[in-house]
């Protein structure tokens, strides 16, 4: 994602957060269309991010929210580091049903023992759900969009 607005947004200045070291270093070894990227690691569950109040114009958070132990703490941490006018895109997964999980996720072919390496937290919240936390998280919902059958992007505003 970084390395996209990288190309689109060239005069952006842009930085990456993860609780992820493997995500980190993956970051890390893209190419860019300008200069890198600074990344922190950092435990997303815990607040304060290694991030200045009101320094970003745009927060996103791309398939990590659905892990989190409480998203609220998240939903805090982007209010307290968005600009005045500032947007959040949230985009993760959102629950379906099993068998719709498995067909996006490639199937398990002959091997139902594959089924025991799903992940539980792609299944953990339903876009109703998502909404609501946002609203409960002091957004304000300005855009919806459905990219793929698995997954959906909301943005937000403080309100």
């Amino acid at each position: 994602l970084l390395q996209e607005l990288s190309s689109r947004v060239p005069d952006a200045t842009l930085r990456g957060v993860d609780v992820s070291k493997a995500m980190l270093a993956n970051a890390k070894g893209l190419d860019y269309a300008t200069a890198a990227p600074s990344f922190t690691l950092h435990d997303l569950n815990h607040a304060p991010y290694p991030v200045e109040d009101a320094s970003l114009d745009l927060c996103i958070s791309a398939n990590v929210t659905c892990f989190l132990d409480n998203p609220l703490v998240l939903f805090a941490e982007v209010r307290r580091m968005l600009r005045p006018g500032g947007v959040y895109l949230l985009f993760d997964w959102k629950r379906q049903t099993l068998p719709a999980y498995v067909e996006n996720r490639g199937g398990f072919g002959d091997d139902p023992a594959a089924l025991m390496g799903l992940q539980p937290y792609h299944n953990r919240f339903t876009v109703d759900e998502w909404r609501w936390l946002l609203a409960e998280g002091g957004f304000e919902l300005v855009g919806e969009a459905h990219p793929r059958t698995s997954h959906v992007a909301l943005a937000g505003v403080p309100g």
